[in-house]
């Protein structure tokens, strides 16, 4: 196998699927849907199963592991994935500044519909030369994609490294912890109450947190 498999948790041995990347490629973020009825990858390819992709993005149907025709934009270094409840809106963030689409450009993230076709009233602008967007939290009840990274704008808002948008329009909202310099990981808590964030940072909202902080 190269730079994807699939193993049994049982013993750990090799399962049917087969979606090998390019030599020298590889893989870098997976998730599967809500529903369980799609496998995401992402990473530096330009084919995978003996398929040529636009850069970077796959689906494939499961249980039977065939790959399907989602994917077809191309959005580089995919760093994060996130679905809603029923996984019919899918966001994707990465490093990649600018993603570029006929209706206009999109700035380190991305919604599409679960058939792989653009949300176009999703359309938040990082600052261009931001180093993008590394994780994605969606909130309990799904009011929330709060958003970490390496930034430091969001529609011409002032937002360090953390930020929360609407799901549905990407329009901002008043969250802002104001991390520095870069956030790397987070997680939010089952009531939605605290979200956890890590990386390499050493302040948050103007006090000093080493690194964590809630």
């Amino acid at each position: 196998r190269i730079g994807f498999a699939a193993v049994n948790t049982a013993d750990g041995t090799l399962t049917s699927f087969t979606a090998d990347v390019g030599e020298a490629q590889y893989i870098t973020t997976i998730a599967i849907s809500p529903d369980g009825s799609k496998l995401y990858a992402s990473g530096s390819f330009d084919s995978i199963a003996g398929v040529k992709k636009s850069c970077c993005l796959a689906s494939f149907d499961l249980p039977d592991g065939k790959l399907n025709s989602f994917g077809l934009l191309s959005i580089e270094s995919i760093s994060a994935i996130a679905f809603n409840d029923d996984g019919s809106r899918i966001y994707f963030g990465g490093l990649s500044p600018v993603i570029s689409l006929d209706v206009g450009p999109r700035y380190n993230i991305v919604k599409l519909w679960a058939d792989g076709s653009l949300a176009t009233e999703f359309a938040p602008v990082l600052d261009l030369y931001s180093g993008g967007v590394r994780t994605m939290t969606l909130s309990p009840d799904k009011s929330t994609l709060y958003i970490t990274g390496a930034f430091t704008s969001i529609d011409g808002q002032p937002r360090k490294n953390a930020a929360a948008l609407d799901p549905n329009t990407g329009a901002l909202k008043p969250f802002n912890p104001s991390l520095f310099p870069y956030s790397n990981t987070a997680a939010i808590s089952p009531d939605g109450k605290t979200l956890y964030v890590g990386g390499g940072w050493t302040t948050a909202g103007g006090q000093t947190r080493n690194h964590v902080a809630a």
